[in-house]
């Protein structure tokens, strides 16, 4: 730009008032509408951006906190749900016992029962924490009589992995495996595992204990005899007979031990399932 051209000098002084003019306009208080303007852009951002942490918080923590809760009420739910069929069959059972009605009923109940298995089985992938031994438990016993032995084995793994178990739960974690071992025609396994059964108890001293060892045996030699095992069965009711005479089970549960184990053998005697000779107590 030539300083000696008139035109030049012309824009120069253009340029300056207008910069001019702006300093000037800054200088000047700002009008109330101005400010508030300034404000509520100020505030715009500001709610934006807490608006920004509130649905992150609630897609992070919130919303999977409220799905984790009604998954685990869904759990729950088919658990209640599973202990009211089973205990509507089996009072028809005894209240119609080997009546082809009462089958009819209780056949058509199973494959409900079937249902909230597959339910619960279905919420424990987000609950699998919160999920208590004892629940894993009746599901898994609920699983292998409908026959579920699928859903069983899972339940039962969880079951297993919950590390702060009482003695007592982990004993009955290990008889359910071995039920659910013989089922799927792994005697040797069947048999280690209600050992460990065997073995959990030990460290404890509870009056009665026996009386859970009984039971535990009773069911071990059940199985036996459902394969045909019946030297190993003959050894079962050797281990009931002597837990049974020790002094510390109660009364009660050597009638009731008794009348389970008779009950347990009479049923194979009569369906010629086997021949094996156990001598009852």
């Amino acid at each position: 730009m030539d300083i000696d051209d008139p035109n030049s000098n012309a824009t120069l002084i253009g340029i300056h008032k207008r910069i001019d003019s702006l300093e000037k306009s800054l200088d000047k208080p700002k009008s109330t509408f101005a400010k508030i303007k300034e404000y509520a852009a100020g505030i715009a951002i500001f709610v934006g951006i807490s608006l920004s942490f509130i649905s992150l918080y609630d897609i992070l923590v919130s919303q999977p906190k409220e799905d984790e809760n009604k998954s685990q009420q869904l759990f729950i739910d088919s658990i209640n749900k599973i202990a009211d069929l089973r205990k509507t069959m089996l009072e028809i059972q005894l209240k119609h016992s080997n009546s082809g009605a009462a089958l009819g009923i209780i056949s058509m109940l199973t494959p409900q029962i079937l249902n909230y298995i597959q339910l619960a089985k279905g919420q424990l992938q987000e609950i699998r924490h919160l999920a208590g031994v004892p629940q894993l438990i009746v599901l898994a016993g609920e699983a292998m009589q409908v026959g579920d032995l699928e859903s069983a084995k899972q339940f039962l793994r969880e079951a297993e992995l919950k590390d702060k178990s009482t003695p007592m739960l982990k004993a009955e974690i290990q008889r359910y495996i071995g039920k659910l071992k013989f089922m799927t025609g792994d005697t040797k396994g069947g048999r280690e595992r209600f050992r460990r059964s065997l073995d959990e108890t030990i460290s404890l001293h509870s009056l009665g204990i026996n009386g859970f060892r009984g039971f535990i045996v009773i069911d071990w030699l059940a199985f036996e005899l459902a394969y045909g095992n019946c030297e190993a069965a003959k050894k079962r009711k050797q281990d009931f007979d002597r837990i049974i005479r020790m002094k510390d089970v109660l009364l009660s549960q050597r009638v009731m031990l008794t009348q389970n184990l008779n009950n347990r053998i009479a049923q194979f005697y009569h369906s010629g399932k086997t021949n094996c000779q156990v001598s009852q107590p």
